[in-house]
Order: C-alpha cells, then sequence, then structure tokens
C-alpha cells in the first residue's frame, strides 16, 4: 500500500509529520508482531517541483510508484484552505483519484478536494468553525460538521485535527 501525503502551500508540517511517524510506527509493530502476509506501508510525500512545476515525490521510505493506493491532504493554517491553488496540485488530485486512490482530508484540506471538483454532490465534513465559509464557496458539497469523520465511497473526510 502505497500512501501519499500532499505537501501544498500553507500545509501545516506537524501534520505532514505526525503522519508519516504515525505510519511508520505501524509498519513497525506490524513487523515485529510478524502479521501473515503483512507488508510494509510505503509513505511518501508529494510537493509541487520548483523545477518542472510539477506535482513531484520528495520522500519515501521506499521505491514506490506514482500512482498511490491512499492520498491525504492534510490541513492548512494560512488561508483556511480557501486560497486558490494552483492547476497541477488540483489536476494532480483529481488524476490520483480517477487512477483508483482513496483520497482523504483533514480538516481545512477538504477546501482542496472541493477545489478540484471531487466533493460535489458528496457528503463530506471540515473543521466545525469553517462550515459558513466552506459552505458559502461550495454549496454543491453536502457538508455536515457535526460528523468527525465521513467515509463517501473512496472520498474520506475529517473534521478538526482528526
Amino acid at each position: 500500500m502505497n500512501i501519499g501525503v500532499l505537501i501544498y502551500p500553507g500545509a501545516q508540517r506537524s501534520a505532514v509529520d505526525g503522519l508519516t511517524d504515525l505510519f511508520l510506527t505501524a509498519n513497525r509493530i506490524s513487523m515485529e508482531r510478524g502479521s501473515p502476509g503483512a507488508a510494509p506501508l510505503t509513505i511518501s510525500h508529494w510537493q509541487v517541483s520548483v523545477e518542472t512545476s510539477s506535482v513531484e515525490k520528495c520522500f519515501a521510505t521506499d521505491d514506490c510508484q506514482s500512482q498511490l493506493t491512499a492520498l491525504i491532504v492534510p490541513p492548512c493554517l494560512e488561508d483556511q484552505g480557501s486560497g486558490t491553488h494552483d492547476f497541477e496540485i488540483l489536476d494532480w488530485i483529481k488524476r490520483q483519484h480517477r487512477g483508483g486512490a482513496v483520497t482523504c482530508s483533514i480538516c481545512a484540506g477538504a477546501f482542496l478536494l472541493a477545489q478540484a471538483g471531487l466533493l460535489a454532490g458528496r457528503l463530506a465534513t471540515t473543521h466545525w468553525a469553517l462550515r459558513e465559509q466552506f459552505s458559502a464557496l461550495y454549496p454543491d458539497v453536502h457538508l455536515d460538521t457535526d460528523k468527525l469523520i465521513i467515509e463517501d465511497g473512496d472520498i474520506i473526510t475529517t473534521g478538526g485535527v482528526m
């Protein structure tokens, strides 16, 4: 399983690093217990390259394919996720999703999924304090900020810092 974490302008680095530590710890525990058929997770970070202006891998725990099994969009703190993001980032998110990646957001990361058009007509959540702002920008998303985690098929959104 290849889990990618997107680093985008304003992304909360503590969330990126915390998720990475969490998955590395899960790998270690799984390998120590010798779980039958368990294979280590590959954790990778992706960001827009200054040289090529395309989204590229900038960190990986092992060799990994460019098509992810799961993509996680972490929260941001700078503009609360409502800023306009580069076409390259949004297009890359859509390509990962079309390629089969379960696409996930944490808190304000839902703004990127909505901006990419992946949440239109779907049930989603984000931080409760962002409800009015999110709903004004993306009225076609069925937002329920009373739920901490919403799994809508191949899209998972979380509120707060879940």
